[in-house]
């Protein structure tokens, strides 16, 4: 058999193997044990009282900083007085300065929410103030506030819409110990603005509650999708970058190739369970690939479920997580090991030759002096000084069992 013939041989042979991954890859064989019924997570993320407390810390931080550093909003609320009637405006709403709450809580409250408070907070703002009275009484100025003893208490819902999980203030309440408002009003009219300032300074702190619970839910509802969103897809390649230290052999090419792109599916699959002591999500746990064709066939069994609550994260995954890898792998063929010389560690590349080196040209190592033509003499003593090509495919779907 001369070299063209064998490399036609083994252009048919890739062929035929090519087509059988193809045919593999639309029609897997089904396993009877598959759970055919979608509705199990096959992960499940449980934070604890504890872990909510650290959780709660870092939410502390977060609203100070925003509360910190309030600007623009605005409120109006009508008046009369002395047979005056008209409309307050307050804009430009900002913080000059602000004393961090004294003590803070965060409770869960089932079957789906979050309660969140704080107390004893202080607040300076300052801001726009417009008083109209009519086309003839018009005062614009600007007003300064204090607020001390401020306490805030949000009821948070969290569900789970699209796969998704949505989060929505419910219920926001503030009360204040002390507050002041000082009213600096511009042009001649401004003296008769003074008169009703007692008025006005009620009218503003009735107002302030609900401007502070505006800001507080719209800092909540911005902030926690960009938070879940980091739970739903979790990318997984990059940890495996580094994988062999740069080197480029059998095993570091095939888990490059494994590992290239996959991520984690964490969308959820129902509203998170939220109890007394516990928070977890419910979560779909597939692992897949940008370019993989669909889901795999196949969902979640029911994890065992546990009361313990000791610690302050808990992680529960199931043997879906790794067979739904394996199941996008071998439909990508991205399970298939190349055996070849330059993939080959340098000790061990004349293993693929057919012509093997004697002990002296290999300066003493045994190992080296092993090969595929003394392994297989009839390959050696028909193609001498050749080399060879392993491909390693599985022949059917892999699977993982705990």
């Amino acid at each position: 058999m001369s070299k063209t013939t064998l490399t036609s041989t083994l252009r048919f042979f890739l062929l035929f193997v090519f087509i059988n991954l193809a045919i593999a890859r639309i029609e897997p064989e089904p396993n009877t044990k598959w759970n055919r019924y979608y509705g199990n997570p096959g992960i499940k993320l449980r934070l604890t009282r504890k872990g909510a407390e650290y959780v709660k810390n870092i939410a502390v931080k977060l609203l100070n900083e925003q509360l910190a550093t309030l600007h623009g909003f605005r409120a109006q609320h009508p008046f009369e007085e002395a047979g005056i009637r008209g409309n307050i405006f307050v804009s430009d709403v900002q913080t000059l300065s602000y004393r961090p709450p004294t003590q803070s809580n965060l409770h869960f409250v089932p079957p789906h929410f979050f309660l969140f408070s704080f107390e004893n907070a202080a607040i300076t703002l300052s801001g726009r103030f417009h008083g109209d009275a009519g086309p003839l009484l018009q005062i614009p100025g600007t007003v300064f506030g204090q607020l001390q003893g401020l306490n805030v208490e949000m009821a948070t819902q969290l569900r789970a819409i699209d796969g998704l999980i949505s989060v929505s203030v419910t219920h926001c309440r503030t009360n204040l110990r002390f507050s002041q408002f000082t009213i600096n009003p511009e042009g001649l009219l401004g003296p008769i603005l003074k008169i009703f300032e007692v008025t006005i300074n009620d009218l503003i702190r009735q107002r302030i509650p609900d401007l502070l619970c505006r800001s507080l839910r719209d800092i909540v509802e911005r902030n926690s999708p960009h938070l879940f969103q980091r739970i739903t897809y979790i990318p997984l390649g990059e940890h495996f970058s580094t994988f062999g230290n740069g080197t480029d052999g059998v095993i570091e090419r095939f888990v490059q190739r494994l590992s290239n792109g996959l991520f984690i599916d964490g969308r959820m699959v129902s509203d998170p369970v939220i109890t007394n002591d516990y928070f977890e999500t419910q979560q779909r746990g597939e692992l897949r690939y940008p370019e993989s064709y669909h889901s795999a066939p196949f969902f979640p069994q029911p994890i065992p479920i546990e009361n313990d609550s000791q610690r302050m994260f808990y992680l529960y995954a199931s043997d879906y997580t790794l067979n739904s890898m394996l199941y996008q792998a071998f439909q990508l063929d991205r399970l298939t090991i190349r055996v070849e010389e330059q993939s080959l560690p340098a000790l061990y590349r004349t293993f693929v030759r057919t012509t093997c080196p004697d002990i002296d040209q290999a300066g003493g190592d045994f190992l080296k002096t092993i090969c595929v033509g003394k392994l297989v003499p009839a390959l050696g003593k028909q193609f001498p000084n050749t080399t060879t090509k392993f491909v390693m495919v599985p022949h059917q779907l892999p699977e993982n069992a705990i």
